[in-house]
């Protein structure tokens, strides 16, 4: 797969998030954020790609560069993201219960921050420079807390957490070359 974008020019990189035993969430939004604005510096031009619980943080971090600099030209795709609060206990259970690896309140209030900071401060000129990949159906995430009200949707045309998510990075040189046209 990072064949097929390497050679489409795409280079790739992977933030390797310790959601379960990293830092706190604003130290981690702060290492991403800065890890994004060396790559802008480096190449010109970023896109930011999130899956699940890594989604709400590329909105995140998206929000956290744009805001510094309205004119970076950053772009940020989510696949079966939790990028809205939706039912509270839900997020909670998620985050504390169900987490095999024990509690994630990074994951958590990275959602909380998506949904109560960074999606209402995206502008309008933020919201055409982000995709969310929703899929018909995700036994993980709810699919009404993976939209953002403004930005378009890549509809994931298989089922499932797991499956919405490789197709998603699969096909993503397809939605970034319309993302960035």
């Amino acid at each position: 797969m990072l064949g097929l974008h390497w050679a489409r020019g795409v280079r790739t990189s992977h933030a390797r998030v310790q959601w379960h035993h990293g830092p706190e969430f604003s130290e981690l939004l702060e290492q991403e954020t800065e890890a994004a604005r060396e790559a802008l510096k480096k190449y010109g031009r970023l896109v930011l790609l999130g899956a699940s619980a890594g989604g709400s943080l590329t909105v995140n971090v998206f929000h956290e560069v744009r805001r510094a600099d309205p004119n970076a030209d950053i772009y940020g795709i989510t696949l079966s993201a939790w990028l809205r609060v939706g039912d509270p206990a839900a997020l909670e259970q998620a985050a504390m219960v169900r987490a095999r690896r024990g509690p994630s309140p990074s994951f958590m209030h990275s959602v909380e921050h998506c949904d109560q900071t960074a999606v209402p401060g995206l502008s309008e000129a933020d919201k055409v420079r982000l995709l969310t990949g929703i899929p018909p159906h995700d036994q993980t995430v709810p699919t009404d807390c993976m939209d953002i009200a403004g930005v378009e949707v890549w509809d994931i045309p298989v089922e499932g957490h797991i499956p919405s998510i490789a197709y998603g990075a699969l096909h993503a040189h397809v939605a970034i070359d319309e993302l960035v046209a």
